[in-house]
Parts: C-alpha cells; sequence; structure tokens
C-alpha cells in the first residue's frame, strides 16, 4: 500500500512537473532573453501587460526590453504556448528583411487583426491573391495620379480644415480645442475623394463647418486658460461612421492579448455585421457608377481605375471581369480605411512639434514665404501646384522628422526556417523591428558585421545619424545636407536627404506602405497651409502629454492646438 502511495504520487509530481515544462517558454537558442521569464509559463506577458496598462505604449515596451538585454536581437516571451518574439534594434538588418529577404513575409500581428474587416492588401501574405490586389491598384500612386487627382484632392480637404479652423479659434479666443477628430476628419475626405472623387456626395468637415459656424459664442463655456473647450460634432454618414468602426474593430484587436479571439467576438456583434452591411451596399453603388465612367472614357477617381483595370485584365486573360466580386469590394474599402489612421495620427505630431518648437515653426514659415512670394504678393496660400514642384527642402524636413519621433514598430514573419544576425529563426517566428530604440533615438548598439546575412554584407551601409546630437530631439536640420549650387564659385545649397539616417515608418521593399506617397503630399500640404494661416500657439502643460497609444499607429493621446490667425 506504501508502495502505491509513493508510486502515485511519483507519477503525479512527474506529470505534473513535466506539464509545467511544456508550458513554460522554449527560448531561441543563443538569442538574448530575461532568464526569469522562461521559469514563468506566462512568459513576460504579465510584465508587459502591467506596463501597457499604464502606458497604453507597447512599443516602449519592446524599447525597454532591448535597454535591459543590451542587444541589438532579443526575445521575449508574450504570447502563451507560441514561439517567442524576436526584438530586431538594427537598422541595417530591419532594412534587409524588408528589401531583399524573401524567407520573411508580412505578419499577422496587425493584418490578422484587420482579416475581418475584408481581403485587401495589408491583410495578405505576399501571395498570388496580393499580386492581383496590386495589379488592380497600380495606378493610384502614379505621379499622374497623384498629381492630377489625388493631390488636389488633399488640398481642397486641408482647405476645409482651415476654413473649419479659422471659425474655431475666433470662437476659442485664444484657449486650446483638441485636434484630433478634425484631422481624422481631412484624412477621412481626402481618402473618400481619392477613392470616389464627387461621387460620393458626404464630407466629414463639410456638416462640422457647418455646425460650427451657427454656434451662438454665448453658449460656449470659455472657463480655465489650462482647459480645452469643447467644441460639439455634427453626425456624418453611415459609410464614414463605418470607416471610423472599422479601424477602432483593428486597434481593440492589435492591443488585445488575444486579438484573434477578440476579432472573432467583434464579427459576432449586430454593430459589426451593420458596418459590413453599410460597407458592401455603398461600395456596390460607387462600383456601379465608376462602371458607366470607364465605358464613357471618363476614368478620374480610385474606382475609376480599378475597374479599368479589372476590365483589361480580364480581357487579357479571357475570363469574366471580377468587379462584382467580394474580393474587389474589399480592396475598394481597403483603400478608404488605407492610410486613415496612420496619416491622421503623424498630422497629430506634426502640430504637437510645431507648437513646442517655436524656432522651427518660424524657420518654416520665413521659408514659405521667401519661397512663395507671388502667393505672398497676391496675399493668397500657395497652390498645390507651387507647393508640389519644386518642393521645399525645410518642410520635407519638418514632416520627415516629426515622422521619426513617433515612428511605431514594423512587423515581419519568418515564412521558413532562416536566420538574423547569426542566429536560427524557426519558421512562424515573428521579428519586430524596434524603431524606437538604439540606432534611432539613442546610439547604435554595436554589431559583428561578420554575422550579418549575405544580401546585407553586399548591400551599401546605410547612413547613421550623427550620434553626438541628442538623436530623442526634434530636429529637422538632421535631414539637410549642403549641395554644391556653382562649382565655379563654391557656392551651396541646402537640400533634403530622405536617406541621412534610419527611418522605417513606412516600412519598406514590397510590402511596405502602399500609400506612403499620398500620405507625404497630404502631410506637406497641411504642415504648409497650416503654418501660412496660423500661429501654433504652446498649449498649456496639461494638455501637451507625449503620452500616446500604440495599435495600427503610435497616436498621441492628446492632440490640442491653441492657434492664433495670421
Amino acid at each position: 500500500m506504501v508502495y502505491s502511495l509513493v508510486f502515485i504520487t511519483t507519477l503525479m509530481a512527474t506529470i505534473l512537473y513535466a506539464f509545467y515544462l511544456w508550458l513554460i517558454p522554449k527560448p531561441i537558442p543563443g538569442i538574448p532573453y530575461n532568464r526569469d521569464s522562461t521559469h514563468r509559463p506566462l512568459g513576460d506577458a504579465l510584465d508587459m501587460l502591467r506596463e501597457v496598462s499604464i502606458t497604453s505604449e507597447f512599443n516602449l515596451w519592446c524599447a525597454k526590453q532591448v535597454d535591459k538585454l543590451n542587444s541589438p536581437i532579443c526575445q521575449v516571451f508574450v504570447n502563451p504556448f507560441s514561439k517567442p518574439w524576436v526584438l530586431l534594434a538594427d537598422f541595417a538588418e530591419s532594412q534587409d528583411i524588408m528589401l531583399r529577404r524573401k524567407e520573411f513575409d508580412r505578419s499577422k500581428f496587425i493584418s490578422g487583426g484587420m482579416a475581418p474587416l475584408g481581403h485587401f492588401q495589408s491583410t495578405l501574405p505576399t501571395d498570388d491573391t496580393w499580386r492581383e490586389a496590386r495589379l488592380w491598384t497600380q495606378d493610384l500612386m502614379t505621379p499622374t495620379f497623384l498629381n492630377n487627382f489625388a493631390g488636389p484632392a488633399a488640398y481642397s480637404s486641408v482647405g476645409e480644415l482651415i476654413r473649419l479652423w479659422k471659425t474655431k479659434a475666433r470662437l476659442a479666443q485664444g484657449r486650446s480645442f483638441s485636434a484630433a477628430t478634425d484631422l481624422n476628419n481631412v484624412s477621412t475626405d481626402t481618402m473618400l475623394q481619392f477613392t470616389f472623387g464627387d461621387h460620393f456626395p458626404h464630407a466629414s468637415q463639410r456638416e462640422q463647418i457647418d455646425r460650427i459656424s451657427s454656434l451662438d459664442p454665448a453658449t460656449l463655456s470659455i472657463g480655465d486658460e489650462n482647459r480645452a473647450i469643447e467644441f460639439p460634432e455634427a453626425p456624418v454618414d453611415t459609410y464614414i461612421t463605418a470607416t471610423h468602426e472599422g479601424t477602432d474593430y483593428v486597434e481593440k484587436a492589435v492591443n488585445s492579448w488575444i486579438s484573434e479571439l477578440t476579432m472573432w467576438w467583434v464579427t459576432k456583434t449586430p454593430r459589426y455585421k451593420r458596418v459590413m452591411a453599410t460597407k458592401n451596399r455603398v461600395i456596390r453603388e460607387q462600383i456601379e457608377i465608376s462602371l458607366r465612367n470607364v465605358r464613357r472614357g471618363a476614368v478620374r477617381t480610385g474606382v475609376d481605375h480599378m475597374v479599368s483595370r479589372e476590365i483589361a485584365l480580364a480581357e487579357k486573360h479571357g475570363r469574366s471581369p471580377k468587379y462584382g466580386g467580394q474580393k474587389f469590394r474589399d480592396e475598394v474599402f481597403g483603400l478608404t480605411l488605407a492610410g486613415l489612421h496612420t496619416t491622421s495620427a503623424a498630422l497629430g505630431w506634426i502640430v504637437k512639434f510645431l507648437a513646442e518648437n517655436q524656432d522651427v515653426q518660424s524657420r518654416l514659415r520665413s521659408e514659405l514665404r521667401s519661397a512663395y512670394g507671388k502667393a505672398v504678393e497676391e496675399r493668397r496660400e500657395p497652390k498645390f501646384e507651387e507647393l508640389n514642384h519644386p518642393r521645399h527642402p525645410y518642410l520635407e524636413a519638418v514632416v520627415e522628422e516629426a515622422l521619426r519621433c513617433h515612428s511605431t514598430t514594423v512587423t515581419r514573419e519568418a515564412v521558413t526556417d532562416t536566420e538574423l544576425l547569426g542566429h536560427h529563426i524557426p519558421k512562424g517566428t515573428v521579428v519586430f523591428c524596434v524603431s524606437n530604440g538604439p540606432g534611432f533615438y539613442k546610439p547604435a548598439l554595436p554589431v559583428n558585421d561578420s554575422k550579418r546575412s549575405p544580401t546585407s554584407k553586399a548591400a551599401a551601409k546605410p547612413k547613421a545619424w550623427d550620434e553626438s546630437r541628442d538623436l530623442s530631439a526634434f530636429y529637422p536640420d538632421r535631414w539637410l545636407v549642403q549641395k554644391s549650387s556653382n562649382e565655379k564659385t563654391g557656392e551651396t545649397r541646402l537640400e533634403f536627404d530622405g536617406n541621412s539616417g534610419p527611418q522605417l515608418i513606412f516600412g519598406a521593399g514590397p510590402r511596405g506602405c502602399f500609400g506612403r506617397r499620398l500620405a507625404y503630399i497630404e502631410m506637406r500640404i497641411l504642415t504648409a497651409l497650416t503654418v501660412w494661416n496660423f500661429q501654433f500657439l504652446q498649449t498649456p502643460k496639461e494638455l501637451s502629454s507625449h503620452a500616446a497609444t500604440d495599435g495600427i499607429s503610435h497616436r498621441a493621446t492628446q492632440c490640442y492646438v491653441r492657434l492664433e490667425e495670421m
């Protein structure tokens, strides 16, 4: 009896210990990690959740792990019973993964959360379905389309924002007000124009301008100068609401510890079903309009070009056109979503940095007025064509520096067993390219070049920042270089160099951000026209936090402006 009890106890202890060993994280050999985490079934998850629940900044937590382990490559254990996540804090190797390494593809870290919204480019692996979607949209980032249609649409949307902010600035009487919704609306209207043109009769800002213009100033509570004035928001069209709710769903999934379960639950809700029904109804109507436009030779909008391209592809391959299918509708919806959240987040940081750096703002305004003297003489704003050609170096530098200073982590997934800095990386491992740590906001960590991949060794070494200057500071001049303008006289001029140092905000390579050219156009126009029309005054300390929320983008928690009309 005693022997039986001992045997059973030993057996149970062995089983429990084996179960414990199965539960605890399994590190990838050779890659640094937090030793304590490998003794806990949940690994680093609880530490991460504890910090992110306070800061809402997952990217910041990643950068801290790199600092703690003091290594350009390390691993963390966040998803229980899954492979570790690899954190890569080396720009050259991150760039190599995105540009040249076919062993890596877009990861499911964010795209998995977007999948219930439809199967558009951002959610797809690099396969034939993705290539077909790229063919549908290949005309939309060409200089012809951007300069003749998309750019003027962005200019028009920013013009509406200027009108709105002039009204709000007068009503606010020197007090601050939130800019977050306004910047979200200008991005929304730009994407709606880009996708549907005038065929879609609704806009976010038009209703808001009407609402604010009709306000009785006496109904506004001015209050303490350290508090923001709250303006009412006008209701918008159901499709516009659907696009906003769509990005909200993705944010919830990305910020969830159990993203797939979160999105599964969301898809069962009546609200989600209403969003999808609205999406499909409006897009069917817009495709029908575009089909008529193509048949009469009037191809202008994004959907017009997509329908035209699909008709040509169908003829080429001897099949029926697919513009009536769900995949095509999903791709159209992807266009209206693309950049909506990320661009508005970037615009928010731009206006914050301008207010906090009055010297930068004054210099930018002075240089713009000098460059566009005819506009000053005629007492008007620069036109789109003037802002677009030639581009202004300091304007480019201000935008690029704002992007650098709010960068977000880019992920890739190993689609086969491979190596990274001399370490074995199993298939299915997600690699987080950390762009808010060493090499970006602080001096780079040393890397043994012999450990780099063959493609990385063969490529030209990317430029690094001047590490004698504070990399965490907002300093647009780091993007400017002196170039000879006259060899005989030795005269030089400042030029913008987009490769001055590490930058990963849009990713890189075939899976880099599809809409980056449009995003740059929108950011340049908004930065130039707002500085031309307003003085961004420093907001009160209570409204000027740099706290942020990480999800699809790195979005400022507080985005307020205090404006003085010029």
